[in-house]
């Protein structure tokens, strides 16, 4: 259906190919001719690469209209074990907790779906997601990216920056201290997952209860100090 060749299919080392690195299963079952040339070239023709990659995501669920998610500002004292991916709530649920969105900004949809998506911790920006936010990482799973990818359609459209800033001088555990991480939550019941060092929703939800355990802020951010603390309580 394109025009390269074996020798010129080049891709990732995942083994995505195109401008928007999509595999080849994915080519095959979503490739789309956008320029109407009768061909689908993910290398050459950006928009055969933007049309593929919008036919992908809308076979993954995406919702033409629906926002990816919002920034808000959460109150002091908030329950940060509310912020789970695994339990979509309507925008009201929060909102009724304190919850605004910022700059002024008002909510739409009282009922959208959303969940508390907190990757900075209590001092960094937080965000109530849509299920277009999920269909993201479906594309690609690291938070990173699809956050990336979020805001830059934003500002592509005008908006501006993030309310809040990003923490810049935090100290993050090393390999072998996520995994010390996941097995101290295993010593204390919190976790049931794998200890592979991949610190992802599970293993900071489980840090989080930890977190409430102690009286703190349950927020589930993982740092160094997170992995100091772990260790001092399961000595």
């Amino acid at each position: 259906r394109g025009p390269l060749d074996a020798q010129s299919l080049v891709g990732s080392w995942a083994g995505a190919i195109g401008h928007l690195q999509v595999n080849p299963a994915n080519v095959v079952a979503h490739g789309t001719d956008g320029d109407g040339d009768g061909l689908v070239d993910l290398h050459n023709s950006l928009a055969d690469a933007l049309a593929t990659s919008a036919r992908f995501l809308r076979g993954l669920g995406y919702q033409p209209g629906m926002d990816w998610g919002m920034e808000v500002a959460v109150p002091a004292g908030f329950d940060y074990l509310l912020a789970s991916r695994t339990q979509l709530r309507p925008v009201s649920f929060f909102a009724g907790r304190g919850i605004a969105r910022v700059a002024g900004r008002q909510f739409g949809d009282p009922n959208l779906l959303v969940f508390l998506y907190v990757p900075a911790g209590q001092s960094g920006p937080k965000f109530l997601m849509t299920q277009n936010y999920l269909v993201l990482k479906g594309y690609n799973f690291s938070d990173s990216y699809a956050m990336s990818v979020a805001h830059m359609t934003d500002r592509l459209k005008g908006g501006g920056g993030f309310a809040d800033d990003w923490p810049r001088d935090t100290a993050f555990p090393n390999l072998s201290q996520r995994k010390a991480i996941q097995e101290a939550l295993i010593r204390l019941g919190l976790y049931q997952g794998a200890v592979d060092g991949r610190l992802g929703p599970i293993t900071q939800e489980a840090y989080a209860r930890f977190q409430a355990s102690r009286g703190e802020v349950a927020d589930g951010f993982i740092t160094r100090a997170a992995y100091e603390g772990l260790a001092a309580a399961t000595q």
